[in-house]
């Protein structure tokens, strides 16, 4: 029985990490990859990649993908093209609108937004994640 047991537990283990992990990447960067169009980084090194989100932003096209890694991003964001905006972490990848209006402004269509903790927007009327004259946007935690 103590080895059932083990190889239950073996076989449930081995599963989180094969869902965690395709091809090398962790569970984000293998979502944001199958969304087609170009992958931009922010946050990490290498070719693609941005210290600002904005910037990244401001250097896609439609139908691009932004990934974020974990980190705390002190900034205010304009989305105005359709692309996936994807952080490593809900927990621990923060967009910080340091008391500054909105911390994300939403002007485009289609854009799907996941994986981020929003903070710090300024009081009333602004917001944590606004979405004006958009369509078809989808905002997952």
């Amino acid at each position: 029985m103590f080895a059932v047991i083990l190889l239950v537990l073996d076989i449930v283990i081995s599963g989180f990490v094969i869902m965690n992990m395709k091809n090398g990447m962790n569970a984000g960067e293998a979502e944001a990859a199958g969304t087609g169009g170009n992958i931009l980084y922010v946050g990490g090194s290498g070719p693609n990649n941005y210290t600002k989100i904005q910037g990244a932003i401001n250097a896609a096209s439609n139908g691009d993908t932004i990934f974020v890694y974990s980190g705390t991003y002190y900034e205010n964001v304009v989305i105005d093209k359709s692309i996936h905006l994807v952080g490593e972490d809900r927990n621990t990848t923060i967009i910080d609108g340091n008391h500054a209006g909105d911390v994300v402004n939403i002007t485009a269509d289609r854009v799907t937004m996941e994986g981020f903790t929003i903070r710090n927007g300024d009081g009333w009327p602004y917001a944590g994640v606004k979405i004006y004259h958009g369509n078809d946007n989808s905002i997952y935690n």
